[in-house]
């Protein structure tokens, strides 16, 4: 974590961008490195759930720091099924339908385009998730996470 913000692995983004995404939420940063630390401890199963969360996460940060080229590199078209099929499971409605409309050749500045222009709140969607994932699969109590926001909203 850093500072009082509370995010981990903070993205570059984009100058440009006409709302500045300042990383996941708390809830979303303890359930993310839950799993990366588990990952980093040898542990390489994981549940249909932390698979979402994963996914979910690691999609969302590179379309905010505009590096969705970057991501998809390897396997665009299974990476953006993946994509779809979290969001979806989150219940992130708009970003589900953008993802289902894109073609076999994306482009990729207009997807990311349309991705930040929805109206849906997907770091809150993230974070319920997240929070759901904490309690219900990982036995945690999250008001950590949760006080450590509220000090960060104090700060700001």
């Amino acid at each position: 974590m850093q500072g009082s913000t509370c995010t981990i692995f903070p993205r570059r983004v984009s100058t440009g961008s006409a709302r500045p995404w300042r990383g996941h939420l708390p809830i979303t940063s303890v359930a993310l490195l839950e799993l990366l630390n588990r990952a980093a401890a040898g542990r390489v199963e994981f549940s249909r759930v932390e698979w979402v969360l994963y996914v979910a996460c690691e999609f969302w940060a590179a379309a905010n720091a505009q590096e969705l080229d970057a991501y998809l590199d390897a396997r665009p078209m299974d990476s953006l099924a993946d994509a779809r099929r979290a969001f979806s499971a989150i219940g992130a409605v708009e970003v589900t339908r953008v993802l289902q409309e894109v073609g076999h050749h994306p482009n990729i500045d207009a997807l990311e385009r349309a991705l930040l222009a929805t109206s849906e709140s997907v770091d809150q969607l993230i974070a319920r998730f997240a929070g759901r994932y904490l309690r219900e699969e990982r036995g945690l109590r999250v008001e950590l996470a949760f006080a450590c926001r509220a000090a960060a909203d104090s700060q700001a």
